[in-house]
């Protein structure tokens, strides 16, 4: 198995439609549907980012999100 990158703020992309994951193309919609991309595979580039470490940040990171529209 690949050795696991560190997944980093910095690769998300936050829109009002979701959240992406630039590295693998994972991303989660506002409504709910979530792509898997490459997230859990060997990319091109070597790195590899764990499935459950990428849904929690892009959890945590929308939720930020939510909660900072709420609040402005």
């Amino acid at each position: 198995m690949a050795l696991q990158s560190m997944v980093t703020r910095e690769q998300f992309e936050i829109t009002d439609d979701g959240i992406s994951h630039t590295p693998t193309g994972y991303s989660r919609k506002r409504n709910g549907d979530e792509d898997m991309g490459e997230v859990g595979k060997k990319l091109p580039s070597g790195e590899y980012y764990r499935t459950d470490e990428v849904r929690q940040w892009a959890e945590r990171l929308w939720l930020e999100q939510v909660r900072q529209k709420k609040f402005a």
